[in-house]
């Protein structure tokens, strides 16, 4: 099992790649909001699926609750309705967080090609 913490900053990845290409393409300033929204929402639902696969395991494995206690040394046993707590909060979170990065990196990638 493994937090899906890191796969975060391939929204920086993409909103780069994406960012240069429609400055590469010189595609009109009118559609820049909507294609920002359409690779964001890309990158957040590739990064769900991503947190549904990695929440399956956790929740799933039988030590994975033990791990997130010897990680985080914890003197009480994480219980699976905390774990069901986890996986979802934090799934949410880091969902939230790369559409972020993806369309701010987006937007500061377009706007430096622009000067």
């Amino acid at each position: 099992m493994g937090l899906p913490v890191f796969n975060t900053f391939l929204g920086l990845s993409a909103g780069y790649y994406f960012g240069n290409r429609i400055c590469f393409n010189k595609v009109e300033s009118e559609k820049h909001p909507k294609l920002i929204n359409q690779v964001s929402m890309f990158a957040g639902l590739i990064m769900t699926f991503v947190c549904i696969s990695s929440g399956f395991l956790a929740i799933y494995d039988n030590g994975a609750a033990g791990m997130i206690q010897d990680v985080l040394g914890l003197s009480y046993e994480v219980t699976r309705t905390m774990l069901w707590g986890i996986v979802l909060i934090g799934g949410i979170i880091l969902i939230i967080v790369n559409i972020l990065l993806t369309r701010l990196t987006m937007i500061i990638t377009i706007k430096n090609y622009t000067r």
